[in-house]
């Protein structure tokens, strides 16, 4: 059977597209090994933000969303399968900031985070008198943050360290965690098929450690400073 599924456009290196509209990433790996193991066909909906991702999995006219976090909106219409990677959510300032602890710090400053992503959704709830600004990417936060429009971006560490690298934002600095616990990426699949959960959590249980090291590795390699 084919599988609808939606992705992220601009979140590298877990799940992005290229720009010949092709899936790529993390998720895109992790799907094509589900592909072979479980004889399903995974098939890409284009041209969708990732706002509309979440609306076509509400909705019913995506499957699957294949690199999330579970939040407790989300599972008003997601099941979530177990976790294939941990990644820190972090706040990045420019490198003249000064120190700060946690998003707790943040509370007369500026902060951009991306519009229905988990840890946004999180931080709301967590810190009512942030004022939070929202942008469609983690591309679009972390310019505002480098051109001195906000104080601060918070997002997922593998995704901030890939693109300030990719586009050189020398300028910027991991400063601190945001104080919540490392978020776990998972499949989200429509709650109205719970054996295709199932099936996919199988799926993943039989990818060995060697073949998810591999996957992790090829996308986020882990440089070794020489001792």
């Amino acid at each position: 059977p084919q599988i609808r599924f939606g992705a992220d456009p601009a979140w590298p290196p877990f799940d992005f597209i290229d720009a010949q509209g092709r899936h790529k990433g993390m998720a895109s790996d992790i799907l094509k090994l589900l592909a072979e193991r479980i004889g399903f066909e995974f098939v890409l909906e284009p041209n969708l933000t990732w706002q509309e991702v979440l609306g076509s999995a509400r909705n019913r006219t995506l499957d699957i969303a294949p690199c999330l976090a579970a939040t407790p909106e989300r599972e008003g219409y997601l099941n979530f399968t177990q976790p294939y990677t941990y990644v820190p959510w972090v706040i990045v300032t420019r490198k003249d900031f000064r120190s700060i602890q946690d998003l707790g710090d943040l509370t007369n400053d500026r902060l951009v985070m991306v519009e229905g992503y988990a840890v946004t959704e999180l931080t709301r709830q967590a810190y009512p008198d942030l004022r939070i600004r929202t942008v469609k990417s983690p591309m679009d936060g972390l310019k505002a943050v480098a051109t001195g429009q906000v104080d601060a971006y918070a997002g997922n560490l593998g995704v901030i360290s890939y693109l300030i690298q990719e586009k050189n934002l020398t300028n910027l600095k991991v400063a601190s965690g945001t104080g919540f616990e490392d978020q776990p990426l998972r499949i989200g699949v429509r709650s109205d098929w719970p054996q295709l959960l199932s099936i996919l959590n199988k799926g993943l249980a039989s990818v060995t450690r060697e073949e998810m090291n591999a996957i992790r590795q090829k996308w986020i390699p882990l440089n070794v400073e020489p001792s």
